[in-house]
């Protein structure tokens, strides 16, 4: 059936994507108008069902940011002019991912450089539309220091301080990488109301990099981060990191602290 409906294809075949039921209240496209905007983390169909000035960042969804090297593609267009006027913030992942940590310097980019200007309600999730500052300033990652760390020693994250955290394979694990696929690493987030959530990593995403010193559990505890309202039972106490076969990693993991400015 894919193969057929090339066929039938146009260069109005885009037609089809009108009219739908997925429109955004009048006061968002008004808002928005003709400005340069992107969507995270992955629903492009609001942008172009709306007919919006889309402006895709390097590596257009967010799932697909799975390297160091993808992370700072994007994160150097959004840390840049290039950034788009206006981004559609849903505060979502996959696979039992922490969002914040999709994109981490991004997200941080966003929380620095944006405000958040409305939120509306789409196909039963709560969407935020943030602006750029006028007076946006590109974020700065000054080395402090690098250390290691025994797995499941906790780490207390402090404010301002971005983390690059790295596993080192044993020779079990890089051969299961080859055959297989990259073994799998956990971490959980230890809040001050001493509840813990468990959450899916991987080397990868973490050499990306991570921050914050508060869990947000939910699109509106997100959205209170910019309207300086934080609930300190959401104070991070600790991460602790773990591989799920303590075969596939040795115990020691690298730390490497930057400070965040502006």
């Amino acid at each position: 059936v894919y193969i057929n409906e090339f066929s039938s294809f146009t260069e109005t075949s885009g037609i089809r994507l009108y009219p739908n039921n997925n429109q955004l209240p009048e006061s968002v496209k008004q808002k928005i108008g003709n400005n340069t905007i992107d969507v995270f983390p992955w629903n492009i169909y609001m942008l172009l069902e709306n007919k919006l000035n889309y402006l895709p960042r390097p590596v257009i969804q967010s799932y697909s940011v799975y390297t160091k090297h993808l992370e700072e593609l994007n994160f150097d267009f959004y840390n840049s002019e290039k950034a788009p006027k206006y981004v559609l913030y849903d505060y979502a992942s996959l696979d039992y991912r922490y969002p914040l940590f999709d994109e981490s310097k991004v997200n941080l980019v966003l929380l620095k450089n944006y405000n958040a200007v409305e939120t509306f309600t789409l196909n039963e999730r709560q969407i935020i539309l943030l602006e750029r500052k006028e007076n946006a300033k590109p974020i700065k990652l000054i080395f402090n220091k690098e250390y290691a760390i025994l797995s499941d020693t906790p780490l207390i994250p402090k404010k301002d301080i971005f983390y690059e955290v790295e596993f080192f394979s044993t020779l079990k694990g890089k051969i299961v990488s080859i055959i297989n696929h990259a073994p799998e690493i956990k971490f959980s987030i230890k809040k001050n109301n001493n509840g813990t959530n468990e959450y899916r990593t991987s080397n990868s995403l973490l050499k990306s990099g991570i921050f914050s010193d508060y869990q947000f559990n939910s699109t509106e505890e997100y959205l209170n981060n910019y309207k300086n309202i934080l609930n300190e039972e959401n104070r991070i106490k600790y991460y602790t990191f773990y591989p799920v076969n303590q075969e596939y990693y040795k115990d020691k993991i690298k730390i490497t602290e930057y400070k965040i400015t502006q």
